[in-house]
């Protein structure tokens, strides 16, 4: 039975990094957010009901960067030296940095932001990674960054690496 165990373990293993790099369905660059997505219930740091929609919306005429991440997420962790980098490199193009975590453990995800020290507006959503914003990006790996032009259109529709050059192409 171990022997078994190890051999599947061995198998499954170079499916692992896959889905990071699959391409973001075609359809998403340029496209703004359906309404199915737009009235996604989130629920902010300070317990406060709101929609995605109310959140983009605060950030009309901005760039936004759309960090969907998670507590449980080794590489969402690990990226966040790269982001912070990124972030300050940024802040003088007036770009928003939204998180909007996986979580569906409300105290894991205010701990992880506290202990990291994650800067930003935080989010979770209210029903983990089972969303319409998943289903409509078709969300495989976290994190993720979208970015989205003032006017709510997608202009970056998946990346995966804080320290991507197409990232920061995209916030220019």
């Amino acid at each position: 039975m171990k022997i078994l165990s190890i051999f599947l373990v061995i198998l499954t293993f170079p499916f692992l990094g896959k889905a990071q790099n699959k391409p973001a369905p075609s359809y998403l660059m340029g496209s703004t957010m359906p309404d199915s997505v737009l009235t996604m219930a989130l629920i902010s740091f300070d317990d406060q009901q709101t929609t995605l929609g109310q959140v983009l919306a605060a950030h009309t005429g901005q760039k936004i960067v759309l960090d969907l991440w998670a507590s449980w997420c080794r590489d969402c962790i690990v990226s966040l030296p790269d982001l912070r980098q990124l972030m300050q490199d940024t802040e003088d193009h007036g770009v928003q940095y939204i998180f909007l975590s996986v979580d569906k453990e409300d105290n894991k995800w205010k701990t992880a932001i506290k202990k990291y020290k994650i800067p930003g507006e935080h989010y979770r959503t209210t029903s983990g990674w089972n969303t319409p914003l998943s289903n409509y990006i078709v969300l495989d790996w976290v994190p993720r960054y979208l970015v989205l032009d003032g006017q709510g259109q997608i202009i970056l529709p998946k990346e995966v690496k804080a320290k991507s050059q197409t990232l920061r192409n995209a916030l220019r």
